[in-house]
């Protein structure tokens, strides 16, 4: 039987450059399944798709390779040799444009 979508899709660790996607795996069908993480940044069409091995127990992938200052979506599925779940819903976040938060301060004087 095929595997179920992923559970609980999340990112944190947020960066100008990179982000931890992180999910709980859902049922593998009984066989050995991969969990497939699709990204891209909002406006393009294709999706750049990174392949994890759930064997190993492993529930999240960093990507360092982001834009800073861009909106990307992303979305994850399993597959096992059956064949492949449903996607999950898409899931947004914007990368920090990577330059320091500056403040004013005003000094008021009477």
């Amino acid at each position: 039987m095929k595997p179920t979508k992923p559970e609980d899709t999340s990112h944190s660790e947020l960066t100008a450059t990179s982000v931890k996607i992180s999910w709980t795996l859902g049922q593998d069908g009984g066989l050995e399944q991969t969990i497939h993480v699709q990204y891209r940044r909002e406006n393009d069409t294709d999706w750049t798709t990174e392949n994890v091995p759930a064997s190993g127990g492993q529930t999240y992938l960093v990507i360092a390779t982001l834009i800073p200052g861009t909106v990307y979506q992303y979305q994850l599925y399993a597959s096992n040799e059956i064949g492949a779940s449903e996607t999950t819903p898409i899931l947004y976040f914007v990368t920090p444009d990577g330059k320091p938060n500056t403040f004013l301060f005003y000094i008021y004087r009477s």
